[in-house]
């Protein structure tokens, strides 16, 4: 696997996610630190939870974007098919 030439928005999208996530786990450092209720704790976790599902699915969208496209362009339909799967497994949907 090679590496590939990443879109600046894609770059900073990411790492923008990257960092909500971050203070997400600074907060919950902090709280456990402080002995905060374990309800607060569950809320801040699923905060994070749900962003990296994000960084996963915005990686794993580029991911048929930039590397399944390039092999093949013809599949264009296909890939768009896989984008719609993915969200919902991401979203435990399916």
């Amino acid at each position: 696997m090679g590496d590939i030439a990443l879109n600046k928005d894609f770059v900073k999208d990411v790492s923008n996610r990257l960092s909500r996530c971050e203070g997400h786990l600074r907060s919950v450092r902090n709280m456990i630190s402080e002995g905060k209720s374990c309800e607060a704790l569950f809320i801040q976790l699923a905060a994070i939870k749900s962003a990296l599902s994000q960084v996963s699915l915005k990686v794993y969208e580029n991911h048929i974007d930039q590397c399944l496209s390039a092999k093949k362009s013809s599949l264009a339909k296909e890939n768009k098919e896989l984008k719609f799967i993915s969200r919902l497994m991401l979203q435990g949907k399916a």
